[in-house]
């Protein structure tokens, strides 16, 4: 049987590499990381990208890189996370753009430019990775929890 593709963005942080461990065996993994790619260098089989999945054009490109090694993209895992901790009153613009830009925005981005290639397909599956405090909310975590709460309403209306 062959193997699905997965792209796995955010695969350098703790949950992404848990996620790497998980199903290295079993998959061909795209490791996506924004900065630090230095815990994917251990023994997985997984090929590395890196790009800014702020940036629309950054996206862009990983896509095509991805699809040129792959030859598909089967399924996307949206994994990457930030969380600047501050309550709402003491909260900068910068910070709540920058949580909602990893958070929110680039999933989006990603889905928009994946999702076309597994509609051509026939086949695909989208994951995104969310929190609980998204519906529990937790004092400290204004723009983390309103942007994995965002993240419902992405995944229920991205068709």
């Amino acid at each position: 049987m062959t193997k699905k593709n997965i792209l796995l963005i955010g695969a350098s942080g703790g949950l992404g590499i848990n996620i790497l461990k998980a199903l290295n065996n079993d998959y061909n993994i795209a490791a996506h990381f924004y900065k630090n790619s230095d815990d994917l260098n251990r023994d997985f089989k997984a090929k590395t990208y890196q790009a800014d999945i702020t940036d629309e054009n950054e996206v862009i490109n990983l896509i095509r890189e991805v699809r040129e090694d792959l030859g598909s993209i089967d399924i996307l895992i949206n994994n990457a996370g930030l969380s600047i901790n501050s309550v709402s009153w003491k909260t900068s613009l910068d910070d709540w753009n920058r949580v909602l830009a990893v958070n929110l925005t680039g999933p989006f981005l990603c889905t928009k430019h994946v999702l076309p290639i597994m509609r051509e397909q026939n086949w695909g599956r989208i994951i995104y990775m969310s929190s609980v405090v998204s519906q529990t909310g937790v004092p400290g975590t204004v723009a983390y929890a309103s942007s994995k709460s965002g993240l419902l309403g992405l995944c229920k209306t991205c068709l």
